[in-house]
């Protein structure tokens, strides 16, 4: 079992790809310490703080060790914990202090005089990797802290997480380039902080959370006193913190808090799959001290996931932009976690595999992460005599076409470019706001288009007239006449929006944006060898591959050449501020706050007269936009010397001999 258990310490911590549930891995890990305690004579391994280290990545130690949580899913274990605590410090009654547990990644952020330094996962307790590159891309965490009453040095724990709405949004980005998705938003994150591309990092959109103190001079116990304090200082230095927390004056309180918990969780963003309660007092807390892997003055309690069975009716094949065939369980509808489920994802063959799920079986459902409903087990003793293993469909669903597996891929795909579903969500991402923005093609136009012959490509969209409009249902004159000019209107659209809306796999619209600037038009992109391809930023190997693929592709070129008889722009157009700019192909940086001025807007900026705008300060940055509360930045790009500008200084740079 202690094999066992490191096996799935591994998978948790390393990769970021558990095989089995939070849930099933707690029991597992409760079991092993139970034959531990009965059998002290047996040689396990002692049990340590999981490590999530890795290669590629500094280590550097925690100035003070950084402890995982004791858990428990039991009431009366919970109330264990309370009398233990008691007897240990003499008391009749202790303070509890009651904390959401955000499901994500344990990170340790040093300030020191006030300036953000570096950032720390857990590691082993001991020692972390260094990610600061990655969180000083979360919008929202400050590089300074604002205030009085710092400390000169302090580290801020705190808990790196994704919403569900990115979530969702990733997960599908995946499936439709035939990747595995992600089980459940920690992964995710744990993922994402171990990214060593500080760019697409920041496409994932981490959010981070503060809520305890490490190391500190003076000591947390005479700077902050109690755990309430800490939360209120921490808002008070302008750090992302608890939204929710509780004061409980006794173990009773402490469980009617739990349950209010659980109760309006659901409303939250993001993952809590527990409620973490420490002794309020941070002297009493340090006093009853610790094990060498958890603190004894707190403990995690955790929701047992709520399980629903129900009966499998039927998989349906979904086809997506890339031709990927995912399959769906229809399932008989059953409420779980507050919702009605009637559909959960199977994500694809293998799973189907793994699970040996099959049509007609009694199923348990379970939604991972608090997000995805998903199909957890079958209950096998329940299953019909009649069952059969389900066969995973050999021929497209939607136009008949035999499916093909690639050797590095785990999904199907139809090969067919011109299979309907395909076409459809095509069009879609083509029309979508990051790419051609074009207004009011929503997805029954779309859908009615495609169906009634008029478009099977996105070049067919130019060939549309306004009489084609008024054949659709629900379609008014002046709305026939919108359609047609904002389609007409995209033509003359910035170079990477066309490029981001080809759907080349790999391409986002940043990446589109390195892409325009770099070769300027379509012609040089399809030309150029996978070497020059790699010379553009954030282009590497992988990516490179995807965008040769793409235009050796007969049926792409030929949509080109359509795209361009149409009239639709090809080039990078030049305009007269970018002509006369000084920061035209500049690199720039931006660090800190700007007040009245969403960071988006001075990118937009930036990017109107030309120059580029990258996350990570390298000797390949020109300039570094310094707003308040910089941070760690400011020195790098003094060691590296790199100028820095104020918003005004760059403003006064970039209308230069503008006329």
């Amino acid at each position: 079992m202690a094999q066992q258990v490191a096996y799935h310490d591994e998978l948790y911590y390393r990769r970021a790809s558990p095989e089995i549930s939070d849930f099933e891995y707690d029991c597992l890990k409760s079991e092993l310490q139970y034959l531990q305690s009965k059998h002290p004579d047996w040689k396990i391994a002692e049990e340590k703080v999981g490590d999530d280290r890795i290669e590629g990545f500094v280590t550097l130690p925690h100035r003070e060790p950084m402890l995982s949580l004791a858990n428990t899913y039991n009431q009366t274990e919970l109330f264990e914990f309370d009398k233990r605590s008691r007897k240990n410090l003499q008391f009749n009654a202790l303070e509890y202090v009651i904390e959401p547990k955000i499901d994500g990644v344990a990170v340790s952020v040093t300030y020191e005089k006030g300036q953000l330094v570096r950032a720390l996962t857990r590691g082993n307790g001991i020692e972390g990797d260094d990610i600061t590159h990655n969180i000083d891309t979360i919008v929202g965490l400050p590089q300074s802290l604002k205030g009085d009453n710092i400390p000169p040095f302090i580290e801020i724990r705190g808990e790196i997480f994704i919403n569900n709405q990115d979530f969702l949004r990733i997960n599908l980005e995946r499936e439709e380039e035939g990747l595995e998705p992600y089980a459940n938003p920690r992964n995710l994150a744990a993922g994402t902080v171990k990214l060593l591309d500080s760019q697409k990092a920041s496409e994932r959109n981490l959010k981070i959370i503060f809520y305890d103190i490490g190391y500190c001079e003076p000591t947390a116990e005479d700077l902050f006193k109690t755990q309430e304090n800490v939360h209120n200082v921490i808002e008070k230095w302008g750090l992302p913190h608890q939204e929710k927390f509780w004061k409980a004056f006794n173990i009773n309180e402490v469980w009617s808090y739990i349950q209010e918990l659980d109760f309006i969780r659901k409303t939250f963003s993001y993952g809590t799959d527990g409620a973490v309660v420490k002794i309020d007092n941070l002297f009493l807390r340090k006093t009853i001290g610790a094990t060498s892997k958890v603190p004894l003055g707190a403990i995690a309690y955790k929701f047992a996931p709520e399980r629903s069975e129900t009966m499998l009716k039927g998989i349906t094949i979904q086809v997506g932009r890339t031709g990927v065939l995912t399959p769906v369980a229809e399932l008989e509808p059953v409420t779980n976690s507050g919702s009605l489920i009637s559909r959960a994802t199977l994500h694809n063959a293998d799973e189907i595999a793994r699970l040996d799920v099959r049509v007609g079986d009694t199923v348990l459902i379970e939604k991972a992460g608090e997000v995805i409903p998903a199909i957890v087990g079958v209950l096998r003793d329940k299953r019909l005599p009649t069952s059969a293993p389900y066969p995973f469909p050999t021929k497209c669903p939607a136009c008949g076409s035999p499916v093909v597996r690639l050797p590095e891929e785990v999904a199907w795909r139809c090969p067919d470019a011109s299979c309907p579903p395909q076409v459809r969500r095509r069009i879609l991402h083509f029309s979508s706001k990051q790419a051609m923005d074009i207004n009011n093609l929503g997805v029954s136009i779309v859908d009615q288009l495609v169906t009634r012959g008029l478009v099977s490509n996105i070049a067919d969209l130019y060939n549309l007239k306004i009489e084609d409009f008024f054949l659709l249902d629900k379609v008014a004159d002046k709305s026939a006449k919108n359609l047609y000019d904002s389609i007409q209107a995209s033509k003359n659209n910035e170079l990477w929006r066309l490029l981001h809306g080809l759907g080349i796999q790999h391409i986002g619209a940043q990446s589109a944006k390195e892409l325009a600037n770099f070769f300027k038009n379509i012609d040089s992109l399809c030309n150029a060898s996978m070497e020059t391809l790699m010379q553009a930023s954030g282009i590497g190997e992988t990516v490179a591959k995807s965008i040769r693929a793409f235009f050796e592709n007969t049926d792409n070129l030929h949509i080109l050449n359509q795209l361009r008889s149409s009239g639709v722009c090809m080039d990078r157009v030049e305009t007269l501020a970018e002509a006369s700019s000084p920061i035209k192909g500049k690199k720039f940086v931006i660090t800190g706050m700007f007040p009245n001025l969403p960071r988006e807007e001075l990118k937009r900026m930036i990017e109107s007269v030309g120059g580029l705008t990258v996350d990570t300060v390298t000797k390949k940055t020109d300039y570094l936009i310094v707003g308040s509360d910089p941070g760690s930045k400011v020195q790098k790009a003094q060691e590296l010397g790199i100028p820095t500008l104020s918003l005004q200084e760059f403003i006064s740079l970039k209308d230069t001999h503008i006329t």
